[in-house]
């Protein structure tokens, strides 16, 4: 089959065998090329084809830049990335992540520590490593402490035991 096309660059029709040959020659396509450059217009799908979506976030409705572009904007996208991570890691949703933050006003859940206390405070999805099953958002200091302690309750009693001892002694 013969395609007849015109090309962007020199404006001249020619004939083609290839459905998606753009330019008549690697001369046209160079130049075109070069002209993008030179204007700081680089767009690599230049035709704007691509049809409406919706944003696997927020359910808005957008046009996409690229056949990758799922989200509406860098927002969604960041919430969407976060939404991969704990379904990977927790098997629990980021909404589900924002519900177990408001169910305890943004607080760590062993010692209360908030984001009023410390503008750095970021807080840890703790489960249980054998189950998978979260337990609750934790502090990095409360989080580390639990793990250092052999991540249940055995460990937690000892160490109980030996402040208890310790305090005995004084």
């Amino acid at each position: 089959m013969k395609y007849t096309k015109e090309c962007p660059t020199c404006k001249e029709d020619f004939t083609t065998d290839v459905h998606n040959k753009k330019y008549c020659s690697e001369h046209c396509s160079r130049e075109k090329w070069a002209e993008m450059r030179r204007t700081g217009n680089r767009s690599v799908y230049p035709n704007k084809y691509f049809k409406n979506k919706h944003c696997r976030w927020c359910s808005d409705l957008f046009t996409p830049r690229g056949p990758s572009n799922h989200y509406c904007s860098e927002e969604c996208s960041k919430k969407g990335q976060k939404d991969t991570y704990y379904l990977r890691n927790y098997d629990i949703g980021y909404r589900e992540y924002l519900t177990l933050l408001d169910s305890n006003n943004g607080g760590c859940w062993k010692c209360d520590k908030s984001k009023e206390d410390n503008t750095k405070l970021i807080l840890a999805v703790d489960h249980n490593h054998k189950t998978g099953q979260v337990r609750g958002l934790l502090c990095t200091d409360c989080n580390m402490a639990i793990g250092k302690l052999g991540d249940d309750i055995k460990g937690l009693r000892e160490a109980l035991n030996y402040l208890e001892q310790a305090e005995e002694r004084k």
